[in-house]
């Protein structure tokens, strides 16, 4: 049985025990009748127990006087446990919120922090209460105590909660910070591997000298059975595509011409990779020790898985490309 309702029943029981004799059912003891000598009516004479009964009434036994005061020690006991319960548990908050490396106090937390301090000066209040009305609510202490206990424990909650995910957030931020560092610090020494190749720009098919040394598409309906044949080769993917296209011919019947005129077709549809460009005319391109780091250069730049893979081998040998294999 609940501790609130066994008070209860003690209450009723002790409030029937000590009701006044008026109150109670019509079982006296009969009247008994005496001759005055004075007189000749009859007068009744009320007998000495019941007149004790009618005349005194009748106290509170001691013992509820006694159960009240434990009831009103134990409530102001709990009490002052629960109090000193949240002045640790703001104190702890105050430390943490405070440290050198403390979560940010967001409103929320804040404002979650204000109600455990409002529950406190409630705990204040009911210890400051007067006797009378502690005698009165002596047996409601244990349930404030308790839903007490329950609020601070759902604002704990809540702070946990509300702090977690703060936390997760700028830790989040702290390792998206790091990664993009090293990012940028991988990415800056992926270039200057890459740099390192000492790739040949005069080389690619629409360089700035292409003008200078009269590199041009073929005149628009020339040449267009090879160029068709070209394209068509390009387009070939799988174990059965060909590696190698052999375009010869003597000087000047147009091979650069029919090569830029594949380069720019292939550009428009964002599937030429790599160029390179042999001419006399400029020493970086006819240096055919730059033709293979120029091109992987270029594919660098196009794929991110081949800059990956290239980027690996050159963290471990910087200067490959240098030697003979």
């Amino acid at each position: 049985m609940p501790f609130r309702e066994k008070v209860k029943r003690l209450k009723d029981r002790l409030k029937r025990d000590s009701s006044p004799a008026s109150l109670l059912p019509n079982t006296q003891t009969p009247l008994a009748t005496t001759l005055d000598s004075s007189a000749a009516t009859h007068q009744p004479s009320i007998p000495e127990s019941n007149a004790s009964t009618l005349l005194t009434p009748t106290r509170p036994t001691t013992q509820w006087a006694i159960l009240e005061e434990l009831l009103v020690a134990k409530n102001q006991r709990e009490y002052g446990t629960l109090r000193s319960d949240l002045e640790s548990i703001l104190e702890e908050l105050k430390a943490h919120f405070n440290g050198p490396n403390s979560p940010k106090m967001t409103a929320s937390i804040e404002s979650l922090c204000k109600s455990i301090n409002d529950e406190l000066r409630l705990v204040k209040a009911l210890q400051a209460e007067s006797k009378t009305r502690r005698y009165l609510q002596a047996g409601s202490g244990p349930d404030e105590v308790l839903a007490c206990y329950r609020r601070v424990h759902g604002y704990l909650i809540r702070i946990s909660l509300n702090t977690s995910l703060s936390t997760q957030h700028e830790m989040e931020q702290k390792i998206k910070g790091l990664e993009e560092q090293a990012k940028d610090a991988k990415s800056g020494l992926a270039q200057s591997h890459l740099a390192g190749l000492s790739p040949s720009f005069s080389a690619y098919y629409n360089s700035a000298q292409a003008t200078e040394l009269k590199r041009g598409e073929c005149t628009p309906g020339t040449r267009i059975s090879v160029l068709a044949h070209m394209n068509d080769w390009a387009s070939i993917s799988g174990p059965d595509a060909g590696c190698v296209y052999w375009l010869n011919g003597m000087a000047g019947t147009g091979k650069t011409t029919i090569a830029y005129s594949l380069c720019t077709k292939l550009e428009s549809k964002r599937q030429l990779t790599a160029s390179f460009f042999c001419s006399r005319l400029l020493p970086e391109c006819r240096d055919v020790q730059r033709i293979i780091p120029s091109i992987s250069y270029q594919l660098a730049q196009y794929s991110l898985s081949f800059r990956a893979a290239l980027f690996k081998v050159l963290e471990q040998d910087p200067d490959v490309h240098t030697r003979v294999c």
